[in-house]
């Protein structure tokens, strides 16, 4: 999932972090480990009974997908196959970048795995939040957190800025630029610095450690 997992996920639906209640089914995985930061922020909506680990990402401001506070209900891990052993799990989510050996060791203990791929739009942001509340036994959830964000969506009426991700990753500053200029928004030397600085503060922290596991996995 893309755009900082659908604006996490719409600033759950513009209706804070719990909208009306949805029966839960107590059907599939009772012991969910989530190893992505996009998953930890849908499985916390659809199936927060059945989780029982988030990604380090997720207690990580800089980092992570959804409020760090309700992330923290949570103990964090940072994936490995001990780790998820430790927490009894009898589901993973994990990205499509999860590392090799961690999956061969997952499918030997017959953990099942449920991978999440890249995003590109709403409507295939949309259809990763059923694929995932379909796979933890949760659908109704799911259904149920696609009409908020829906709803949320269609009483939109401000700018709207298209971002080209690779053009971030290039030249970030001019891309941003280039966002703040589609929003009618005054990109000022004050904000400039401030990204800088968390640009700075990110180069040896979570996201370049995500970064750097899927270059890895790109030339393996």
């Amino acid at each position: 999932m893309t755009v900082r997992c659908l604006a996490l996920l719409i600033a759950c639906a513009l209706a804070g972090c719990s909208a009306s209640p949805v029966a839960h089914s107590g059907a599939g995985p009772t012991r969910i480990v989530s190893l992505n930061p996009c998953s930890d922020a849908i499985l916390a909506e659809v199936a927060p009974e059945k989780l029982v680990a988030v990604s380090e990402y997720s207690h990580d401001p800089s980092a992570s997908s959804m409020p760090v506070g309700l992330a923290r209900r949570w103990p964090a891990t940072g994936g490995s196959v001990e780790d998820i052993i430790a927490a009894r799990a009898d589901m993973v989510v994990a990205s499509s970048f999860l590392p090799a050996p961690t999956r061969n060791a997952l499918d030997k203990l017959g953990i099942p795995v449920v991978t999440l791929g890249m995003a590109n739009d709403v409507e295939g942001n949309l259809a990763q939040v059923r694929q995932l509340a379909d796979a933890v036994g949760e659908r109704e959830a799911g259904a149920a957190l696609v009409r908020r964000i829906e709803a949320a969506l269609a009483g939109f009426h401000g700018p709207v800025a298209r971002i080209d991700f690779d053009a971030l990753d290039a030249n970030w500053r001019r891309e941003i630029a280039k966002t703040y200029d589609a929003l009618g928004i005054k990109l000022t030397a004050e904000a400039l610095g401030a990204m800088e600085a968390e640009q700075a503060k990110s180069a040896s922290g979570a996201h370049r450690a995500h970064r750097l596991q899927i270059a890895q996995f790109q030339t393996s």
